[in-house]
């Protein structure tokens, strides 16, 4: 099964596409939301993106495992959009545009071709379109809540200034979150049941970050659950003792709380508040070669003649576009990131290559591409203010009240599951 997460360590594509009402119509319905529908259509699309995102080869018992997730999250999906519209809450279509090409961006694809993958795989993305307009609804939804009625006094800031100030000298952990929330006896059990089917497609090497965008209940879900740099004390007492005991990419178990199940990554960790290495700022370039997936012997040997010519003549990412140019290749600088937001493999050719150091070039359905290193900025141990720590203190009690919300919405809606 092709897939595109290749530079990021989250990323789903979107495309305005539209699905005829006739082709949903003609399919059976598996759940009612408040008089909305779900239908089987609707379902096996959103399993197939999830499969196509993660790069997860297609089984029998990996859409088993994915299916109550993906119904579960079409589920708020509907609930979302229904108190959107209850407070005339719209998204104008250049912001979705806008986010779309944001996302074509992060992943290094033009729209041509993210479309084509898609079709590959016979996934289309009205659903997807869906979701990210109920994501982007609820999160203004929320601002426009409760962002009113937090209050944090000068004391509280001040005291949590003190802390984060105290914890630099601390272990930092650089964490990812997958949050299945629940409310009741009968939800746990189901929170617990879709923790650990969602834990098999991870422990095969499915990537965390498009599964978690897809399946967690969480506002990190739209950063790929990507929650940060923590030290102890700022998460779940539960969490923080599972914490230490990962090595770095390793994921745990499901780990239970008072109020949800989490499946935690830990991308990274800095012992005792010294500079990272895995907060450098990266800057990558990339050649990209086009060939089509059919070319022929000569066509073949040609591309690599060319390619072979250009790791020769390379001399430095600033002369990298006319030399890109001569032979019949493509460059271009990629946007600054952290060390950390790299795949691993990624992050190892980093680790192992000096400034203007190409690493080996690779294959993709649309051609070959050479990545450099052009740029890499050492990390410094930040410094913290008390408005960065007012704002994350406000964004955390904004979230708490919205995932209370969206659970009121359920326990008030009339849900029926076919």
């Amino acid at each position: 099964m092709k897939n595109f997460a290749s530079f990021t360590a989250f990323c789903i594509v979107l495309l305005i596409m539209s699905v005829p009402a006739s082709a949903q119509s003609s399919q059976g319905i598996v759940a009612v939301v408040n008089n909305n529908v779900i239908s089987d259509y609707d379902l096996e699309q959103r399993v197939g993106l999830a499969l196509v995102t993660s790069g997860v080869q297609r089984t029998p018992e990996i859409e088993d495992a994915l299916r109550p997730q993906a119904l579960n999250r079409l589920i708020d999906e509907k609930l979302k959009m229904n108190e959107a519209a209850r407070y005339n809450i719209s998204i104008p279509e250049q912001e979705i545009q806008n986010a779309l090409g944001r996302i074509a961006q992060d992943n290094n694809m033009s729209f041509e071709e993210i479309e084509r993958v898609l079709s590959e795989n016979n996934v289309t993305v009205e659903s997807l379109r869906s979701q990210l307009v109920a994501d982007i609804a609820w999160n203004r939804l929320l601002e426009g809540l409760f962002l009113p009625q937090v209050s944090i006094s000068q004391d509280e800031i001040n005291q949590a200034y003190e802390r984060a100030v105290d914890e630099r000298s601390q272990t930092q952990y650089l964490v990812s979150e997958i949050v299945l929330p629940f409310d009741s006896a009968a939800s746990e059990n189901i929170a617990r049941e879709n923790a650990y089917r969602l834990l098999q497609p991870l422990r095969t090497g499915s990537p965390f970050a498009p599964l978690a965008q897809q399946f967690s209940q969480s506002p990190t879900s739209a950063n790929g659950g990507r929650i940060g740099w923590v030290v102890a004390g700022q998460l779940e007492d539960e969490i923080d003792r599972v914490l230490p005991l990962l090595k770095r990419g390793e994921i745990s178990e499901p780990i239970r709380t008072g109020s949800a199940y989490y499946i935690i990554q830990l991308l990274g960790k800095n012992e005792s508040g010294k500079p990272n290495p895995q907060l450098d700022i990266i800057r990558l370039g990339r050649a990209f070669f086009p060939l089509s997936p059919d070319a022929g012997g000569d066509v073949l040997a040609q591309a690599d003649a060319n390619v072979q010519r250009f790791y020769v003549d390379f001399s430095g990412c600033d002369n990298a576009p006319d030399l890109a140019d001569s032979v019949g290749a493509s460059f271009r600088l990629l946007d600054r990131v952290t060390l950390a937001h790299l795949p691993p493999q990624l992050r190892e050719q980093v680790d192992n290559s000096g400034i203007d150091g190409l690493f080996p070039p690779s294959r993709t359905n649309e051609g070959v591409e050479v990545v450099a290193l052009c740029e890499r900025e050492p990390n410094q141990v930040a410094s913290i203010t008390p408005q960065e720590v007012e704002r994350g203190m406000i964004e955390r009690e904004i979230e708490l009240l919205g995932r209370k919300h969206l659970q009121e919405l359920r326990s008030n809606a009339t849900i029926e599951l076919r």
